[in-house]
């Protein structure tokens, strides 16, 4: 038998001894190839849509910032961002409003230190109209890495995300404020009485909440207690008419006989949920003798 001859019968033995197993591979082959290509054709029938349109309010699509507005706010992002990414700090810091620059950065070193952590090395950024309120035009600028210049291709890049606001101010000139600053309000709210003496300064308002600047004197000889961290429930809240939001931070707050102190008690507030803060309330201030007994107990609201 030549050797051609050999091998025909061999695979005429092998195919009739293994022809089901053959069949049921090749169907599974065509099965997966076939599942593969649905899943492909999916993928391509149903790409993103994508409504970007930088100027229309993310909360309120019915609301648009004005042609020109909006084109000055890409300008100067554009050109904060470039500030940034060179560390050319002066130029950055003399670009924002001078409210931002004295309430909410207070120093140019200070400003620093933002930019260091916001820039730490050149960023890419996106914009996109977050609100409409109070004709302030807020916007949320979202800084992500350069990949090209650091070969993140094919890993998840990461981003940092604030809201920048735009407004007019008393001269007509459009100004700019960064890192979710709104604005500071003075408020001058004071009450006193034997024991104690509050002096709500002033207003600072984020975004995303609401801060205080309370100034606290004991007039007396007892030890005053303003917040007790262990207590259930905050003694330190605002009132928004329907509700009551306590202060975030919830360390003690206690004054010896004769003390004065600042405090700055956050709580959350979006600026542009359309309620507006009535008052500041102390919900239960203790005032104990040196023997540690309660001489006297009472609430005191500042208005705002």
């Amino acid at each position: 038998m030549t050797l051609k001859a050999d091998i025909e019968l061999k695979l005429r033995r092998f195919f009739r001894k293994y022809w089901k197993i053959i069949v049921i591979a090749i169907v599974i082959v065509i099965i997966i190839i076939g599942i593969d290509r649905l899943i492909k054709l999916s993928m391509d029938n149903e790409k993103p849509e994508t409504t970007y349109t930088p100027n229309i309010s993310v909360l309120d699509s019915t609301s648009s910032v004005p042609k020109k507005v909006h084109k000055s706010v890409e300008d100067f992002i554009d050109e904060y961002v470039n500030y940034c990414n060179n560390r050319e700090y002066e130029s950055a810091y003399a670009m924002l409003s001078k409210d931002c620059q004295d309430d909410y950065f207070g120093s140019l070193s200070d400003f620093k230190s933002y930019v260091n952590n916001k820039f730490y090395e050149p960023r890419k950024y996106a914009i996109q109209s977050y609100s409409i309120f109070n004709k302030k035009y807020v916007y949320v600028i979202k800084l992500f890495d350069d990949i090209l210049s650091t070969g993140l291709t094919g890993t998840q890049y990461k981003f940092q995300e604030e809201k920048m606001v735009a407004y007019y101010d008393e001269n007509k000139k459009l100004v700019f404020n960064v890192g979710n600053f709104i604005e500071k309000n003075s408020i001058e709210s004071v009450q006193e009485n034997q024991y104690i003496k509050v002096d709500v300064k002033y207003q600072i308002i984020k975004y995303e909440f609401e801060q205080y600047n309370i100034k606290l004197t004991n007039k007396s000889n007892y030890k005053v207690i303003i917040q007790n961290s262990e207590a259930e429930d905050s003694e330190v809240v605002i009132n928004l008419g329907q509700e009551e939001r306590p202060n975030n931070d919830t360390d003690y707050i206690i004054l010896e006989p004769g003390e004065s102190t600042t405090i700055a008690p956050v709580f959350q507030k979006f600026w542009d949920d359309g309620d507006t803060t009535k008052e500041i309330k102390f919900t239960s201030v203790r005032i104990i003798d040196e023997n540690e007994n309660l001489v006297d107990k009472f609430s005191m609201t500042m208005g705002i």
